[in-house]
């Protein structure tokens, strides 16, 4: 697998995984997922646990092994996730600071 190949596969693993975990446009898809079990909405809310199932999935797709992609995606989805978050609570921080 080369460089690109690898920077695809986990681009796209990631975006789907911050889909699924964050994005607004699935909220009544994680809302339903979670009424049906706690299990379940702990696994959709949780961006590694959504994350290895992705990452197994779509590594199947990249022809790379499962469990190492699995375990790839978690941490990458994380990471990103984490990233993201902190940024939009600077942003949100700031903001309410010139609110006043």
């Amino acid at each position: 697998m080369n460089l690109i190949d690898m920077f695809i596969f986990i681009s796209a693993s990631v975006g789907i995984t911050s889909g699924l975990v964050m994005s607004s446009l699935l909220l009544r898809f994680r809302e339903f997922v979670s009424a049906k079990s706690d299990l379940l909405s702990e696994l959709i809310h949780c961006p590694m646990c959504t994350g290895f199932w992705v990452g197994m999935t779509t590594s199947c797709f990249f022809d790379i092994n499962p469990i190492w992609g699995a375990f790839i995606i978690s941490i990458f989805s994380w990471v990103v996730i984490q990233v993201v978050d902190s940024i939009i609570s600077v942003g949100e921080y700031y903001s309410l600071d010139d609110g006043e």
